[in-house]
């Protein structure tokens, strides 16, 4: 977490550093599982409606910020897949 302010802030940062290594998959995993446990309805029966929200929410804050929101989704399916080169995983599916 970049430069943490508050005591929750905090207290998940150090949770994060605790429980995973920098710059693997199961860090980018726990992060997630945590975003979408607190703040988002994760529906068996529709296991992409967490996904949906947590990316109508990024569209709004890149709107916010006046940010290419395709332009930044390309350099992150880009990131993806250096990531996961480096952890020895195939490209993600498109």
């Amino acid at each position: 977490m970049a430069n943490p302010t508050t005591q929750l802030e905090l207290e998940m940062s150090r949770e994060l550093d605790n429980r995973t290594e920098t710059d693997t998959l199961r860090r980018a995993q726990f992060r997630m599982h945590t975003l979408i446990a607190a703040w988002y309805d994760d529906e068996p029966s529709e296991p992409d409606q967490a996904i949906r929200d947590v990316l109508t929410d990024l569209v709004h804050l890149a709107d916010a910020r006046s940010v290419d929101i395709h332009t930044a989704l390309d350099r992150a399916v880009w990131m993806v897949d250096q990531e996961r080169a480096d952890w020895g995983l195939g490209k993600v599916q498109r």
